[in-house]
């Protein structure tokens, strides 16, 4: 049965995970017994341009003024969620799958569901946008296209929606269908009618209308089509990467820590921050997605304003997020 969700969205600053960037991060954890929003975060990751910023109104300025948190703290957040979950969610699912496993977020390996292609809303007579869906199934929409309030739209879907475990199971099932290629016949002058059932021009296929459906539903869609179309298996390359797996438990014997440790500091870039981790810390547990660094107590509260500088250096080396905590070596055996 399943019992917990991850609700997921982001904005970023174009659509291209390779070059460009993650400026928003919203997650919602969901009880489906309960129907009930268990715990939700949200912030900016700083940019420092945003091309987009007319569609999210989020400014490069404004995200740079984001305090200086640890990294650490939502990522091991998420990693920490997904544990005790059964799927991930979002409305376009493909799209956020991608950004996971590089950069600022973490790798990802639950199964997602996608709210858009797999769930049949009641209410909805075709897949239609998260924003249209949430009005034809009678929840106000006052903001949009930011990332935390199209998470609580998708969790006000959940618990408006009668019946929602049997729509959840239809989706699970749903998110495992095989999908194909359809292009459409059409000559230019009725090109048209392929736009109004949804085909797209030149996207997933060069210079062609193509539509991307499921298997299961061919007959059905065709039945709705004045025009003649041609299937064509998606080829592998073109499915939607999924996201490296998460990395394995790290729990490394003090050589190597020692080694990691002499690497970390030649990624700091500040000079000061560097001698003062030379001389007066020491890298002693180093286990999943946290580190242990021994600093003397009356030291610990100037390293934690450098927090987020050792979290990116540690997490380069490593190739992952990482989140520090702080021991006073009198501790340390």
């Amino acid at each position: 049965m399943t019992t917990r969700l991850l609700i997921l969205d982001l904005e970023t600053t174009g659509l291209d995970p390779s070059c460009d960037r993650v400026i928003e991060l919203g997650a919602i954890l969901y009880s489906v017994p309960h129907r009930c929003v268990l715990q939700q975060l949200s912030t900016l990751f700083p940019v420092d341009s945003n091309p987009v910023e007319r569609v999210n109104r989020i400014s490069a300025e404004a995200s740079q003024q984001v305090p200086e948190l640890p990294l650490g703290i939502f990522t091991s957040t998420l990693m920490l969620w997904q544990k005790d979950i059964d799927y991930l969610v979002a409305h376009n699912a493909n799209f956020d799958k991608q950004w996971f496993g590089r950069g600022v977020l973490p790798a990802l390996s639950k199964p997602w569901l996608c709210t858009y292609e797999d769930f049949r809303w009641p209410e909805n007579d075709k897949p239609r946008n998260l924003v249209q869906t949430a009005l034809n199934h009678g929840i106000g929409v006052s903001h949009a296209h930011r990332a935390l309030t199209d998470c609580q739209l998708i969790a006000a879907l959940f618990d408006r929606v009668e019946n929602f475990e049997v729509v959840l199971q239809d989706a699970i099932a749903r998110s495992q269908e095989p999908f194909v290629y359809a292009i459409a016949h059409v000559s230019y002058e009725e090109r048209q009618n392929a736009k109004d059932q949804r085909f797209r021009w030149n996207e997933y296929i060069e210079r062609k209308w193509v539509k991307r459906i499921r298997r299961s539903e061919l007959e059905q869609e065709q039945s709705l089509y004045s025009f003649d179309i041609e299937i064509v298996e998606i080829p592998k390359t073109d499915r939607p990467p999924e996201p490296p797996p998460p990395p394995p438990p790290m729990s490394l014997p003090p050589d190597q820590m020692a080694a990691v440790w002499q690497e970390m500091l030649r990624q700091i870039q500040s000079l000061a921050t560097r001698e003062l981790l030379r001389q007066q810390a020491q890298l002693v547990v180093l286990r999943d997605t946290t580190a242990t660094l021994s600093v003397p107590k009356v030291l610990q509260s100037l390293v934690r304003s450098k927090q987020a500088e050792i979290e990116r250096a540690l997490g380069a080396v490593l190739g992952q997020a990482i989140a520090i905590t702080l021991v006073d070596p009198k501790s340390v055996p």
